[in-house]
């Protein structure tokens, strides 16, 4: 059973808004912790509609809360919100240490997320690769936190266009600028 509750050698942060769970591949020892960023309430619960399969149950999320599970086996888990179970799946892929790049040694969250109402400056701090989902929704963007060798991959999840450019409003530093991204459009920029 892929279950440790006190032990956790990464750190992974998903956010559930939309009514969407993400796909997230892992390594074993990863730490998920599930937040809910949606009104709505949400779980991340093992298995799929009619078939629980009791590796982990969430409980109901409200608004800003989440759920932690640490992944000990390698594998692929099915999980399913049990509030809302025809909409919202995802699939974790555990795979087995140091197989997706990260580094061995136990080490604190690479990469922090932090919802904000205006873009912010990113730092990029020295040390693992790691990469980063940052949506784009309801206008917002995250300040980030990343460390040298990290990925962003930032998706416009709003019904508006949206880009994303480094330096502060009003000028533009010229390390990144996105053209206009529709809805379900990406941007990646390694640091």
């Amino acid at each position: 059973m892929p279950l440790a509750p006190t032990e956790a050698r990464l750190e992974v942060a998903s956010n559930i808004m939309n009514f969407t769970l993400e796909d997230l591949p892992v390594e074993v020892g990863t730490r998920i912790a599930w937040t809910n960023r949606d009104s709505a309430s949400h779980t991340s619960t093992s298995g799929s509609q009619g078939n629980k399969t009791g590796i982990w149950v969430g409980p109901p999320l409200a608004e800003g809360t989440s759920f932690a599970f640490v992944f000990t086996e390698t594998g692929t888990f099915p999980c399913f919100c049990a509030i809302h179970p025809t909409s919202m799946n995802a699939t974790i892929t555990v795979v087995a240490e140091g197989a997706l790049g990260a580094s061995t040694t136990p080490q604190p969250p690479t990469v922090e997320a932090q919802p904000s109402a205006t873009a912010g400056p990113i730092a990029v701090l020295p040390g693992a690769t790691g990469s980063l989902r940052s949506p784009i929704i309801d206008f917002t963007l995250e300040n980030l936190t990343v460390q040298v060798g990290d990925t962003i991959t930032w998706e416009n999840e709003d019904a508006a266009p949206h880009t994303s450019t480094s330096g502060v409003s009003p000028d533009k530093d010229g390390i990144w600028d996105s053209p206009a991204m529709n809805t379900g459009g990406l941007l990646q920029f390694h640091f």
